[in-house]
């Protein structure tokens, strides 16, 4: 009877920290455990420091020159002023012109 007790004490004890079974294998927390950094892709696009691209972020067009890209932001030329663009915010990209080689 005392084991049975803590057998189910311990259930729903781990019930109560995870939301359950179902969603402990389904959390994000535990898919990102299991990959390595070194295995894990990259979110965002590699560019091409040179290239010219058109962005829609947020509906809003920009295109220019790419000067800098880290990470998630990028620091684009546009002929006027320098531009920061959130890839986050981001909806299209188009490669506009390639840089020659």
């Amino acid at each position: 009877m005392k084991r049975a007790f803590i057998f189910v004490l311990a259930v729903a004890l781990f019930i109560a920290i995870t939301g359950g079974y179902g969603q402990l294998v389904n959390s994000r927390w535990i898919t990102r455990s299991f990959i390595s950094a070194e295995e894990r892709p990259s979110e965002y696009p590699e560019f091409v420091i040179g290239n010219n691209y058109k962005f829609y972020e947020n509906g809003n067009l920009v295109q220019g020159r790419i000067v800098e890209a880290n990470g998630r932001w990028l620091t684009v030329y546009d002929q006027i002023y320098y531009k920061y663009i959130n890839l986050d915010r981001v909806t299209y990209i188009e490669i506009i012109q390639y840089k020659a080689d």
